[in-house]
């Protein structure tokens, strides 16, 4: 009876979790297979995608960073329309966000990296939420609401997923990569335009660049290459091979290239102004601008003839239709604030109401845009918008200095950290002297800079934290 009950008690199951998932593939293979042959063929290879990387993000929600990325800068959804109405992005973003919380929540193997910037945060969305209320077009405004709750929390997973140094290089590494990609495609198309252009002066003054989304036009696509250009160039100093030095250089040839080829006089002020603050923050300061006066100066002589003409002629902005045009949404955008001074016309209603009521008489068509981060902040969100979003980027400022400080004090060997919160520093000064005269207000920019630089404070901490004697327990 024993030896039977022995037998019974350590039978082998019949069915192991490893016949479960094959059995899980043999389902989702039949099913493919079968939508293969109803539905656009995209559509399954995404959604495919999408169940393979949400497997992953169980072990490993850091993958969720990299694949936002990718999927972002990679432009797939402008590769493939079919996958538009998938809005992968948003698929890869909360389910990153889910499984951090389960992990953090129920299983405790993650922890919260606590910064002031939440505050701002919540100030800021409880302010886009409050102006639908005055909205005219309130649908835009729950739109744009939603869609900055998204970005809060790219930023939020960037702080708390990118959590050692090792991950902060995968992300930059990848990050620039795919921004060197967009720039040899920009590149190589205005090659190609030009060789075709019957005026090529007219061409090489409208600029190369964009292709939907975040990169919708020229200059938006310069200030990208702006913020960008700064990390390429601190990445130099930061990597030991020769190898990838050489290619960190070429990524920093390629990005001034594309801010030339782009047109964009926001773009090149946002570049001369990371020049000034390399000079303040250089220890030698006659080597220094030296330097920077021979990259003006040769970056003045190998741009052409039309786009200097462009640049220049913004002295006389009464005679420059595109500046005076500005001029005009800026003083449209201030009347806004006036009448509307606590929450603004609302978020993302800029437009009609310039439309429809502060647009001059004289104007007929042109943009409805404010183009400018500033103007866009205080017309739609009223005075308290445009104080959280200054505050916000002073708080950049100020956690970069405190990464130095921690790295001095503690005498940190790790030149990753130094360099990068002094190229951190540059990158968000390049959004703010570009945003000034575009709407990127709400583009991933500034959020990846922020995310970024909060995250590299707090793996400074860690370093710090890993070199303090542990406390010995007593026996």
């Amino acid at each position: 009876m024993n030896r039977q009950t022995h037998h019974i008690a350590t039978r082998e199951p019949v069915i192991k979790p490893a016949h479960l998932w094959w059995a899980a593939l043999a389902l989702v293979s039949i099913g493919s297979g079968v939508a293969l042959l109803l539905v656009n063929p995209m559509i399954v290879f995404g959604l495919i995608g999408v169940v393979a990387m949400a497997v992953l993000l169980v072990y490993y929600p850091f993958l969720g960073i990299l694949a936002y990325f990718v999927f972002e800068y990679a432009r797939l959804s402008a590769m493939f329309p079919a996958l538009q109405a998938l809005q992968i992005g948003k698929l890869i973003v909360l389910p990153t966000l889910v499984i951090w919380w389960v992990r953090y929540a129920i299983f405790r193997q993650s922890k919260v990296v606590y910064d002031r910037v939440y505050l701002l945060f919540l100030l800021w969305g409880g302010l886009a939420f409050a102006s639908i209320a005055v909205s005219i077009d309130p649908g835009g405004a729950l739109d744009q609401s939603v869609d900055l709750v998204k970005w809060f929390i790219i930023c939020f997973l960037i702080i708390n997923l990118v959590d050692s140094l090792k991950r902060f290089q995968w992300v930059m590494w990848i990050y620039l990569l795919l921004n060197f990609k967009l720039s040899q495609h920009q590149l190589r198309s205005f090659a190609a335009g030009y060789a075709s252009a019957t005026n090529r002066d007219f061409y090489i003054s409208q600029g190369a660049g964009g292709g939907g989304g975040f990169f919708g036009n020229s200059t938006d696509f310069g200030l990208a290459m702006a913020v960008v250009a700064p990390l390429a160039f601190y990445l130099i100093q930061s990597v030991k091979s020769r190898w990838l030095k050489v290619l960190a250089g070429t990524f920093v040839i390629f990005f001034v290239m594309s801010i030339l080829r782009s047109g964009s006089r926001g773009a090149a002020l946002a570049l001369f102004a990371c020049g000034a603050l390399y000079w303040a923050y250089s220890k030698s300061k006659v080597i220094s601008a030296i330097a920077i006066a021979m990259f003006v100066a040769g970056f003045w002589v190998v741009a052409p003839d039309a786009w200097k003409d462009r640049f220049t002629s913004a002295k006389n902005y009464e005679e420059d239709s595109t500046a005076s045009a500005r001029i005009e949404l800026w003083k449209g955008g201030l009347a806004m604030f006036t009448d509307h001074p606590v929450l603004g016309v609302g978020i993302n209603n800029f437009s009609p109401n310039w439309i429809s009521r502060y647009r001059p008489g004289h104007i007929t068509g042109g943009a409805s845009v404010p183009h400018s981060i500033f103007i866009e902040a205080i017309s739609e969100l009223g005075l308290g918008g445009l104080l959280v979003i200054v505050a916000i980027m002073y708080l950049s400022f100020k956690r970069n200095r405190e990464t130095r400080l921690i790295y001095r004090e503690a005498r940190l060997q790790e030149p990753w950290i130094l360099n990068f919160s002094y190229a951190l520093d540059m990158s968000m000064l390049s959004f703010i002297v570009g945003g000034v005269f575009l709407t990127v207000l709400y583009f991933p920019h500034l959020y990846v800079i922020l995310g970024l630089t909060i995250a590299l404070n707090h793996i400074a901490r860690l370093s710090v934290a890993e070199r303090l004697p542990q406390p010995q327990l007593q026996t």
